[in-house]
């Protein structure tokens, strides 16, 4: 599957369940040109390796299938450079080319990727299949670049201004809460909007440095509120509320994947939060 597995390969990292979560409340609320609030770092990595000028294409194209060089909204990126390889065949070597314990040189091309560090494994598998060379270097590098397809948080933008109690109300139908704690409204009208579905507090710079109107999330604390500062409204919708579409992002992607697979999701209320 094409979601994140995190180090000890329990699943996805807990930022990035959360932009699984956040993503559905941006869809729910029909945000528009919605991405992420906190694109995740250290999640992407560079493979660098060399073959002879014949092997280029052959390679991008394993490359690129495998998910390699996407950042961002522009794909099939890399970066070549020319050079000289000069090697020595063995005993018991196979030389794509060459003669046995004859030395050579040979003009050749090193490239450059970028990818997602959990698909690791399929772009060595199929640098693996194509590369010509019975044996041959590559090197891999953790980029600090943010990765536009994981991290914490949406941010998005409505069609048009919206009354800020009109829109809390619509938030609260839409989502099917009891309450919604939330600061002053210190605007009239709602139209940049923030989310982050469970206990996205640590967004909150975030959300005021791009601008959002109104930050929805969950589990805000009494004095954390206060944080918000008049900047921007700060709307505790519950946690529970702000995840549970969770389960039709999971029964949808199953669906995609396996489509002969019959999915049912639970309609079982497991929220201990009740409201008087």
């Amino acid at each position: 599957h094409d979601w994140p597995v995190d180090e000890a390969g329990s699943g996805l990292p807990r930022r990035g369940r959360s932009m699984r979560a956040s993503s559905k409340l941006a869809n729910l609320l029909d945000l528009k040109e919605a991405r992420i609030l906190r694109p995740m770092t250290g999640r992407l990595m560079k493979l660098e390796v060399a073959c002879p000028e014949e092997a280029v294409e052959p390679i991008k194209q394993a490359i690129f299938e495998a998910g390699a060089g996407n950042i961002g909204n522009y794909s099939e990126g890399w970066f070549g450079v020319k050079g000289t390889a000069g090697f020595r065949p063995k005993a018991g070597a196979n030389p794509a080319i060459g003669n046995l314990n004859e030395y050579m040189s040979n003009p050749e091309m090193k490239l450059e990727f970028s990818f997602p560090a959990h698909l690791q494994q399929g772009i060595l598998k199929a640098l693996e299949k194509v590369h010509p060379y019975e044996e041959f270097d590559y090197k891999l590098i953790r980029m600090e670049n943010a990765n536009q397809e994981i991290g914490s948080g949406m941010i998005g933008t409505l069609a048009r201004p919206t009354k800020t109690l009109d829109f809390l109300k619509r938030v609260k139908k839409i989502i099917k809460t009891g309450t919604i704690r939330h600061t002053a409204l210190s605007r009239s009208t709602i139209q940049k909007v923030a989310v982050c579905g469970g206990s996205g507090f640590f967004l909150l710079e975030d959300a005021v440095k791009q601008g959002a109107d109104v930050f929805i999330t969950a589990d805000i604390k009494y004095h954390d509120f206060f944080d918000a500062d008049g900047k921007i409204i700060l709307a505790d919708i519950g946690h529970y509320e702000s995840e549970q579409f969770t389960k039709d992002l999971i029964a949808e992607k199953l669906t995609a994947q396996f489509p002969g697979l019959n999915t049912v999701v639970c309609t079982t209320l497991t929220n201990p939060v009740n409201y008087l």
